[in-house]
């Protein structure tokens, strides 16, 4: 797993790997769950910005992605950089705050 912040195109980029048992709507549920633990984490370390409700099952991640773009790759670990099998490969733009969209497959 990997969190990273690209300051060219303001987007936080979550990386995720998984195994070849995981599906795509499996990978769409853990990449949100992913996102919540980044918002909640951001929170806790900058009280500036709002942490997610941990136990809601509303698809809100925190105010910081209110501010700032996220990208989340899922991908069978064997397959990074084939962004054509990901499970999911899903942008979302600063506000836009939804469930994950899975990849078909």
């Amino acid at each position: 797993m990997a969190v990273s912040y690209n300051s060219n195109s303001k987007t936080v980029e979550v990386l995720l790997p998984v195994t070849h048992k995981t599906t795509p709507e499996i990978a769409a549920i853990y990449g949100e769950a992913i996102l919540k633990t980044v918002g909640t984490s951001i929170a806790t370390q900058n009280f500036y910005y709002e942490a997610p409700d941990e136990e809601s099952d509303e698809a809100y991640y925190g105010s910081y992605f209110d501010e700032y773009n996220v990208l989340v790759q899922v991908f069978f670990y064997d397959k990074e950089g084939e962004e054509d099998t990901y499970l999911v490969n899903d942008t979302m733009k600063a506000g836009e705050q939804r469930e994950l969209i899975p990849q078909a497959q």
